[in-house]
């Protein structure tokens, strides 16, 4: 049995562990790095997800406060075209010559009165369309701006899964350098030992069997 084999398993880890404080601590703290990263990743994950949402409901809300503007102009729009019809009506009806006056006049007041209406209802028609377009000014900038947070988010999630990646690259490559030179560097020192004239005893008895 030579002397290499003779060494125990635990010494000779204990050996590596010993000459390798220094890169343990470099792998310990690029360990430490990669669980930051994971976590900073697994949060801008959940920001871009609750973004996504808020989004989501913000563009359904504004959807459906646009179709409210919409069934709500188109009422208006119906009203008075109704209205525009009755006054024709009415005017024409004055235009005859068999009316009494008194119908003649309430004739004019009744149209007086569907013109009032038709005023309201354009300048009701023209506030909606003015609120219309106001929505949808505001739609697109928040959608913009939620998209753009998004977008910031997603960059970030991107940056955090490439420091990642190249973390875990540098540790293992550090990992396995540092192993195999305190390895080769053990493995030099034993062999100098087995051929040390000045070797002790023991190790000279373990070595002839």
């Amino acid at each position: 049995m030579s002397y290499l084999q003779t060494i125990d398993n635990k010494e000779f880890v204990k050996e590596l562990v010993r000459r390798n404080n220094k890169g343990a601590d470099n792998l310990f703290q690029l360990s430490a790095n990669i669980e930051a990263t994971v976590n900073s990743k697994n949060r801008y994950k959940l920001e871009r997800n609750e973004a996504r949402t808020e989004l989501e409901e913000k563009n359904n809300r504004l959807f459906q406060l646009e179709k409210l503007f919409k069934g709500t102009a188109n009422i208006f729009n119906k009203q008075h075209n109704y209205v525009e019809q009755l006054k024709n009506k009415l005017e024409q009806e004055i235009s005859d010559k068999n009316i009494s006056q008194e119908q003649a006049q309430h004739l004019q007041e009744d149209i007086t009165s569907l013109e009032t209406q038709k005023q309201e209802l354009e300048q009701r028609i023209t506030e909606l369309q003015q609120a219309e377009q106001n929505n949808k000014t505001l739609r697109d900038k928040e959608l913009a701006d939620k998209d753009k947070e998004i977008q910031r988010i997603t960059e970030l999630l991107n940056k955090s899964e490439t420091q990642i990646t190249d973390l875990k690259a540098k540790l293992l490559n550090d990992e396995e350098k540092t192993w195999l030179i305190n390895l080769v560097r053990l493995l030099i020192e034993v062999r100098a030992d087995l051929t040390n004239p000045t070797i002790s005893p023991d190790k000279n008895s373990a070595i002839k069997k």
